[in-house]
């Protein structure tokens, strides 16, 4: 039990690191005035693949863990991008939502367990 929340903190921690600081070129900070494109969503959260499952694995990326998480991720891409689309609207234009489907999609790559 504990190694689940451990790893949920983790992925949560992760995951607003990479939103803070915006390194993708689509800027997510007012998406009242300039909605995203559910494509921009699911791609933004999907490149954050590599550091979560670094840190799934310990914060190493020469072990078993790293190597299947980012093999499993990439492989799963395309198919989670479509389930998960199927379920949004054209254009995100709040951050909830915008968390929500992120957060979706980050677990879908890379789940918790």
């Amino acid at each position: 039990m504990k190694q689940v929340l451990l790893v949920s903190v983790m992925l949560g921690v992760a995951f607003y690191a990479g939103y803070a600081s915006h390194s993708n070129a689509y800027n997510f900070t007012n998406l009242h005035t300039k909605p995203a494109t559910r494509e921009a969503v699911l791609d933004h959260a999907a490149q954050k693949f590599d550091s979560l499952c670094f840190q799934k694995a310990g914060m190493t990326d020469s072990n078993f863990t790293y190597k299947s998480c980012t093999r499993r991720a990439r492989d799963f891409t395309k198919m989670c991008k479509e389930r998960i689309a199927k379920d949004m609207p054209r254009t995100i234009s709040s951050q909830d939502d915008f968390k929500r489907y992120s957060l979706r999609m980050i677990n879908c790559i890379v789940p918790i367990s």
